[in-house]
């Protein structure tokens, strides 16, 4: 019922806009907040602020939420993986160091499977492996990308929170009232979400290169394949001749 999911998600943006105006929505159901300087206006800390909101969420609007609060985006994300559902987890800034640490690899916002298992396999297993490397061992491994994966290592991360960020993906799911099993069943699913995607790209005037494809399993396993185009599109029928070649595969 994704009309449905689009009317809480505003719901619960307008509760965090009550706190603060700098908002940067990531999907559906995750965003970023910048509380810095609103403890005056609310008269309590950000952590007693956003403790009211998680309340007045599950009160008022009937579903759990899962908050991370650091002092930058990357360790907020961090902590808002670690106590769900319905946490609230706290990295404070000057234990940065110590709790990075021991943590392995996954933790951090943006390292794919395939970047960690190179690292991995190059000796590198925890955030302390990456904080105390050598830089150009990192190079070797992630590329330009190393200096990046190095300061995320060791807790630093200067993007700021954006509200009028671009979205840098447009996408559509579904979940089903009942498991899928045969080719032709999914084919017509995905047919009516390349339909969707087609028309938000349309709508706003943009067009993309990259085609993703998850499936999910019964026992909840996550399947994605993805393809790179030669040319942007936003046609419907390309993304989904496209889109079935993968799904077949």
């Amino acid at each position: 019922r994704m009309s449905h999911y689009v009317t809480v998600s505003h719901q619960i943006r307008d509760k965090m806009f009550s706190l603060t105006p700098l908002v940067q929505p990531v999907s559906i159901d995750e965003a970023f907040l910048d509380l810095g300087g609103t403890r005056t206006l609310h008269r309590c800390s950000p952590v007693e602020a956003l403790v009211r909101l998680q309340h007045e969420i599950r009160d008022e609007i009937g579903i759990t939420v899962s908050i991370g609060l650091s002092g930058t985006k990357s360790l907020a994300k961090m902590a808002s993986d670690r106590d769900k559902p319905d946490g609230l987890f706290i990295i404070g800034m000057k234990q940065v160091d110590e709790w990075l640490a021991g943590q392995d690899l996954g933790v951090l916002y943006g390292l794919g499977r395939a970047a960690i298992a190179r690292l991995n396999a190059a000796g590198f297993y925890t955030c302390g492996d990456l904080a105390n490397a050598d830089m150009q061992a990192l190079r070797n491994v992630l590329g330009k990308q190393a200096g990046q994966i190095q300061e995320l290592a060791r807790g630093i991360d200067t993007r700021p929170v954006a509200p009028n960020s671009a979205a840098k993906s447009i996408s559509s799911e579904t979940t089903f009232n009942k498991n899928l099993s045969s080719f032709d069943d999914l084919e017509a699913e995905l047919e009516a979400l390349c339909l969707k995607v087609s028309a938000r790209l349309k709508s706003k005037n943009v067009s993309g290169s990259r085609l993703t494809i998850k499936l999910k399993r019964a026992n909840h396993q996550i399947l994605t394949r993805s393809k790179t185009m030669q040319t942007s599109t936003n046609k419907a029928h390309i993304l989904f001749a496209i889109s079935r070649d993968l799904v077949k595969a």
